[in-house]
């Protein structure tokens, strides 16, 4: 994982057992015992150039979740990019939800990795 902001990057490997027919990108919100955080405003995350099992990932055979709060604020996701790996997920905090726009990141900046 790269921040783009401070440059700072992460990086783990995790093993478990796995039938490797799904992955998961995560954009939202935590819980504890006493209900949901508020969400933060994370602006806009790009996730682009995806890849599963070392290819192109093909997001298009997935699904997305839209995260709603009470107090209008929402965490959305653009389409898809035109090679379908790669999206946007935009923090809004008005009561009608603007569309998030994809646009693809600069250079070859890679995104996710999952194996």
């Amino acid at each position: 994982m790269v921040d783009t902001t401070t440059g700072e990057s992460w990086t783990e490997d995790f093993s478990y057992q796995s039938s490797e027919l799904s992955a998961e990108i995560v954009e939202g919100t935590s819980t504890d015992q006493r209900g949901i955080f508020p969400l933060a405003n994370y602006g806009i995350a790009t996730f682009d150039q995806s890849s599963v099992n070392g290819g192109s990932a093909d997001l298009s055979v997935g699904y997305s979740i839209v995260l709603r709060e009470p107090q209008h604020k929402s965490s959305i996701v653009s389409t898809l990019d035109s090679t379908f790996d790669g999206f946007k997920a935009c923090f809004e905090s008005r009561k009608r939800v603007a569309p998030c726009l994809f646009m693809p990141l600069p250079g070859a900046l890679s995104g996710l990795t999952f194996y």
